[in-house]
C-alpha cells in the first residue's frame, strides 16, 4: 500500500470498528502481521480486514495471534497454488 491509501485504511477500519466487536488497534496489529503474506495470495485489503474482524469478533483471540494465524494460512495457500 502507498501512503496515499491512508484515508482508505482509516475508512475501512473505522467502518468495521463501528459495526463489529473489534477496534482499530486490533485491526492494525493483526494486519501488520499478515499484510504481505495475505496480499501474495491475492486477498484484497478489504477482504483481509473483514477476515480479521470476523475472527476477532468470534474468538476474541489477540490481534497478534490472529495476524500470525492468517500469515501461516496464506503461506500454506501459496504452496498449493
Amino acid at each position: 500500500m502507498e501512503m496515499t491509501d491512508a484515508a482508505r485504511v482509516t475508512d475501512v477500519y473505522s467502518a468495521l470498528a463501528a459495526s463489529f466487536a473489534v477496534d482499530t488497534q486490533e485491526l492494525a496489529e493483526a494486519m501488520s502481521k499478515t499484510a504481505s503474506g495475505i496480499a501474495s495470495v491475492g486477498v484484497s485489503f478489504e477482504s483481509a480486514s473483514a477476515m480479521i474482524t470476523t475472527i476477532t469478533a468470534a474468538t476474541r483471540e489477540s490481534a497478534s495471534v490472529i495476524g500470525s494465524s492468517l500469515k501461516s494460512l496464506s503461506a500454506r495457500l501459496k504452496l498449493v497454488s
